[in-house]
């Protein structure tokens, strides 16, 4: 090798190098603004598990939304990222439903989903679970007319009686 391919190559790393630590730097505070987001909304998590518990000791709460549905068909709320870089989340949840899918209490109903997420479309394409609606453009930064449009559609079929449960399938690690 000749002296000028040498520089060539040592200016090549360092460029290199300057790219990966930039990257990192790019890595590091986005995961912190994840981190911060995931403990501010721990307190909220804590309250709406505790009130869901509490509804279900109370044998006197009539509510629409608390009875099961006559029919024998069960819809799952799928959520995955639009996203790649966490194919081990993708693969656990694709798992975890596929067990499902699997099990007695579910032999012989029919399965319906609402994916949230590209990857979701892709898990029910390979379980051959018919999806009903889907929703792509959800981000990590969602509004409120996006989650009220979700919840209505959810609500809505529930209450015409077309299911007989509502299950959301999401890690929580």
């Amino acid at each position: 090798m000749r002296t000028k391919e040498i520089k060539q190559k040592i200016k090549s790393v360092g460029n290199i190098k300057k790219i990966t630590k930039t990257m990192e730097m790019v890595s590091v505070s986005k995961m912190r603004r994840a981190v911060d987001k995931a403990l501010s909304s721990r307190s909220y998590s804590h309250y709406a598990l505790e009130l869901l518990v509490n509804l279900s000791r109370n044998k006197d709460v009539s509510h629409p939304l608390m009875v099961r549905g006559k029919s024998e068909k069960e819809l799952i709320i799928l959520i995955t990222s639009n996203k790649g870089l966490c194919g081990g989340y993708h693969t656990n949840l694709f798992k975890a439903l596929f067990f499902y899918t699997k099990t007695k209490e579910l032999q012989g109903k029919e399965l319906k989903a609402v994916t949230i997420g590209k990857y979701a479309e892709k898990i029910c394409k390979k379980l051959n679970i018919a999806t009903f609606a889907s929703f792509t453009t959800f981000s990590e930064y969602s509004n409120l007319e996006q989650i009220k449009e979700l919840s209505g559609l959810v609500i809505k079929e529930f209450l015409e009686g077309d299911y007989k449960s509502v299950k959301i399938y999401i890690l929580n690690f």
